[in-house]
């Protein structure tokens, strides 16, 4: 009952969960965050909440849904972009970037006394993934920088967009890691860390949100690395 008196009985069971949350990425999301988060939940909202739970009136979204639908959607929630693709499921890093989303879009309705509580606060979210990224070996960066001057693409940013070519450089200088574009970035971080750029330098480089994050994402790569993590 006590519940009760916090929602507007006025408002109460006008939204399903879908209506709402467009409602509130248009009116609420969108003007205070970045068009690329903006762009990552219209997704979410589009591809995940809408088919699975939208129905569902939003005074009658419990826990239980909540859940149920995050087990789902990390086991096969995965949009189909060809058919019969063999492998739906998803990251937990993405169910927990979906959980976030729906945190605060039904932390909202709460505020806007629609819900009497916010049903993801008792959600249990499945555990952080650690990943271990591939570092380039040091002793062959400089053959692999030779041969990207070689191919003209040495300064070339978009150099991430071509995975064939940076494949083949790889194959041509000798390199067996199974290193991506991307793995080029981790290769900085560590050796940078390595040689005594401090963290916080190294994390404003990389534009992560703080140097705990750096450490926290390399800290497994050097007994160095680890030893900066100790410190903070």
């Amino acid at each position: 009952m006590e519940d009760n008196k916090k929602v507007d009985v006025t408002k109460a069971g006008q939204y399903t969960v879908a209506q709402w949350c467009w409602l509130w990425h248009e009116n609420y999301c969108k003007p205070a965050v970045k068009d690329t988060t903006a762009e990552y939940y219209r997704s979410y909202i589009e591809h995940h909440v809408v088919p699975n739970i939208g129905s569902i009136k939003l005074n009658k979204l419990t826990t239980l849904d909540l859940l149920k639908f995050y087990n789902q959607t990390r086991q096969s929630g995965r949009v189909e972009k060809y058919e019969g693709m063999p492998d739906r499921s998803l990251s937990s890093r993405t169910v927990r970037g979906l959980h976030a989303m729906l945190s605060q879009c039904l932390e909202q309705a709460v505020r806007e006394r629609l819900i009497p509580y916010n049903p993801a606060n008792s959600c249990r979210l499945p555990p952080k993934e650690r990943y271990a990224p591939h570092i380039l070996p040091p002793e062959k960066i400089r053959a692999h920088l030779a041969a990207a001057e070689k191919h003209g693409v040495l300064a070339m940013f978009y150099l991430e967009l071509t995975t064939d070519l940076h494949k083949t450089l790889c194959k041509k200088t000798g390199i067996t890691e199974n290193i991506r574009f991307h793995d080029l970035r981790h290769t900085y971080a560590t050796l940078a860390i390595q040689n005594g750029v401090d963290a916080k330098t190294v994390s404003s480089i990389l534009g992560h949100s703080s140097a705990g994050f750096t450490l926290d994402t390399y800290t497994h790569t050097t007994p160095a690395m680890q030893q900066a993590a100790d410190k903070l």
